[in-house]
């Protein structure tokens, strides 16, 4: 059955007649549908900003990931170049305290002369002083002095054998050794140690005292007899020290071996034995007449054997 006129608009057929009821229910229809449109599109906007709000807010937090990120990363940083100042510093400070000057451990490399000796004195008198300031009791500084030294000026060389032998009174421990050569006065101050020790390649070069003189006659003769008088200390200093080591004096009396032919009469120990045979148990004497013997204007060169043996060393190591 075909529908009334109106009715597929949703009207009662007594109202779908009328044009005017028609028409505004047309108009009602419309301002629905442009509503429901303004509505959508209103949802449609509303969806827009809060897509935008969130994707702002997302931006943001993603910003502030990466900055905190940047931050963790140069903290990362940060705290990898702290580890490594303060490994530097360590090693740094390492490396200070394992300076010869915090072992008390000396390396005399120069010449003995007025400045290499006060140098020398200078140090070791810090020493004594910080280690009286870091405790209640004065307390022994052990002391190690090595010569690597051609020797110098007697004088000099004199005034610190006499300190040394001072640090020894007041108890602190003096080591003496020589790497290389210990060379005229340095094998001098090589007796000054309570230890005195050679590296077994080294040399020890002893000699009469080195001097020169000017003037008239007289002058030069009382020089020659003042550096005498020195050279007789310098050797009862050699004769005391072998002298406490020296258990067998026969060592010197012994012939040397491999001496040339034109110096058999200067080495012949027959001398020495009568001396023995006329001072028994004098061995200080013998040992000053042994070496006045050995280095009578010439160099004498010693090993490190020939010297432990001698009772110029206590140790070769």
């Amino acid at each position: 059955m075909p529908s009334e006129p109106g009715s597929e608009m949703g009207l009662p057929p007594a109202f779908a007649a009328d044009p005017e009821v028609k028409a505004a229910f047309v108009r009602k229809l419309n301002a629905e549908a442009a509503r429901a449109e303004a509505e959508a599109k209103a949802c449609d906007r509303e969806s827009d900003a809060n897509t935008w709000r969130l994707k702002g807010e997302a931006d943001r937090l993603n910003a502030e990931r990466q900055q905190l990120d940047a931050e963790r990363k140069k903290l990362d940083i940060d705290i990898v170049d702290s580890q490594i100042v303060s490994r530097v510093h360590v090693r740094e400070e390492q490396e200070r305290l394992a300076e010869n000057k915090y072992h008390h451990l000396y390396h005399f490399t120069s010449e003995v002369s007025g400045s290499t000796v006060r140098d020398a004195m200078k140090m070791i008198d810090q020493w004594r002083r910080i280690a009286a300031m870091d405790s209640i009791k004065p307390e022994a500084v052990p002391i190690d002095i090595i010569f690597t030294s051609p020797g110098g000026s007697v004088f000099d060389g004199l005034v610190f054998f006499d300190y040394l032998q001072e640090m020894r009174r007041a108890g602190h421990p003096v080591s003496t050794g020589t790497y290389g050569m210990a060379a005229s006065m340095a094998g001098i101050l090589l007796q000054a140690g309570d230890v005195r020790w050679m590296g077994k390649e080294a040399w020890v070069l002893i000699h009469e005292i080195t001097t020169g003189a000017i003037g008239k006659i007289g002058e030069i003769e009382d020089t020659v007899k003042w550096v005498k008088h020195i050279q007789r200390r310098v050797v009862a200093i050699f004769a005391k020290r072998a002298a406490e080591r020296v258990i067998d004096p026969t060592v010197f009396t012994r012939p040397m071996l491999n001496v040339p032919k034109e110096d058999e009469d200067k080495y012949d120990p027959a001398d020495l034995i009568k001396y023995v045979a006329e001072h028994p148990g004098d061995k200080v004497g013998l040992i000053t007449r042994f070496i006045e013997k050995h280095w009578r204007r010439t160099d004498w060169t010693l090993s490190s054997d020939e010297c432990l043996e001698l009772g110029f060393v206590d140790e070769v190591r």
